[in-house]
């Protein structure tokens, strides 16, 4: 979104110069400004307890980047001061008290090696000469998932778009950068960052195929209504040595407020 918004200088007037907004390829001056849903807010995130403890011991996770399960599947105005206010504060007061009764002796030989791995990944991308760049890659992810994993989606939309998304990440496997400088290499932070909206992008498309329901704000136009009997669970994404995401699912706990259809 950050690249609709350019101001641009335009000729108006002779001998005036105005300064225009160039708005979603039209300039509202003389169009109306179209009106679309888009997506500012991720529901889900990494599993955790309500403590924001995850199953990695030691490593906790607040707030948008967590899945607390206080949002469903329609987040409601306020819920992120929830989110950090509150579990926020449990998180940290829970992340005290481990560091002080110290941390578990395990091995840390997997981190370590992630590590190594991440930099020799980064390292073998700024030595590729040849390759596509994230700027051709990105805009076809971002036109698959707009067009097929809006509001409204239904089955063969979303299953060509998680085929789709499963090419553009072959792709990405030979991305190149054109600046593999060390110093405000924002086509290097650019290009990583998109290796993670793929994986997302693909969780998020290959979820919503699967879920053969309607549920908050995410309309499947080929299944009519809510299925509690055999959706209101958490669908859990998994990644495994870089292949596809798989699912596994965990229910919604339920307590003092059970799920009721929406009657406004």
């Amino acid at each position: 979104m950050r690249h609709l918004g350019e101001a641009i200088i335009k000729q108006r007037l002779p001998g005036i110069r105005q300064i225009a907004i160039d708005f979603a390829g039209i300039d509202p001056v003389d169009t109306p400004v179209p009106i679309q849903p888009v997506q500012h807010y991720s529901i889900g995130g990494l599993s955790c307890d309500e403590y924001g403890e995850t199953s990695v011991a030691g490593l906790f996770t607040v707030g948008e980047c967590s899945c607390i399960s206080v949002l469903g599947a329609n987040r409601l105005g306020g819920n992120s001061l929830l989110e950090t206010i509150v579990f926020g504060k449990r998180a940290g007061e829970r992340a005290a008290e481990v560091a002080s009764s110290g941390l578990p002796s395990g091995d840390t030989s997997a981190v370590e090696d992630a590590l190594r791995q991440e930099c020799a990944g980064i390292q073998s991308l700024r030595r590729r000469s040849s390759g596509e760049r994230q700027v051709v890659i990105r805009p076809e992810m971002q036109r698959a998932m707009t067009q097929h994993v809006g509001v409204f989606r239904e089955q063969a939309g979303l299953r060509e778009t998680v085929n789709k998304l499963a090419e553009l990440k072959g792709r990405y496997g030979h991305v190149v950068l054109d600046n593999s400088g060390d110093a405000f290499n924002y086509d290097l932070v650019d290009t990583l960052e998109l290796g993670g909206m793929l994986e997302l992008a693909a969780a998020t498309a290959m979820a919503a195929l699967e879920r053969t329901e309607c549920r908050g704000s995410h309309w499947r136009t080929d299944h009519s209504g809510r299925d509690d009997e055999r959706w209101l669970r958490h669908s859990l994404a998994s990644y495994h040595a870089g292949g596809p995401p798989s699912l596994t699912y965990k229910d919604v706990v339920i307590t003092n407020y059970p799920p009721r259809p929406r009657r406004y």
